[in-house]
């Protein structure tokens, strides 16, 4: 599928220097970031992008409309994120490793 969106001339910008550096052409970068949107079962991404849905709800009406409770959507959530088995060195000397020594 094919389309054609205007956005403005900064965002494209950033689009096409996020693209490029993870190697990607535009179209694919763009491509799999709607791919996650479309598959994320928060409904509030769709919401934040449609100008025709009121931005003040009460807290029922939101609730009612999308279905779930906050707890319920930050569950799924986490389960779409993998378990890793091992654990993860995230130092500030472990980031930074390499980096003008």
């Amino acid at each position: 599928m094919t389309l054609n969106a205007e956005v403005a001339d900064k965002t494209e910008q950033k689009f096409r220097q996020r693209a490029a550096s993870c190697g990607q052409d535009v179209a694919t970068f763009v491509g799999k970031i709607l791919d996650r949107i479309a598959d994320d079962d928060d409904l509030t991404i769709w919401e934040a992008a449609n100008d025709s849905q009121p931005v003040t709800d009460s807290q029922e009406a939101r609730r009612a409309r999308l279905g779930r409770t906050f707890a319920e959507r930050l569950d799924a959530w986490v389960a779409r994120h993998p378990r890793l088995d091992h654990e993860i060195d995230i130092s500030t000397e472990s980031i930074y490793k390499g980096c003008g020594e």
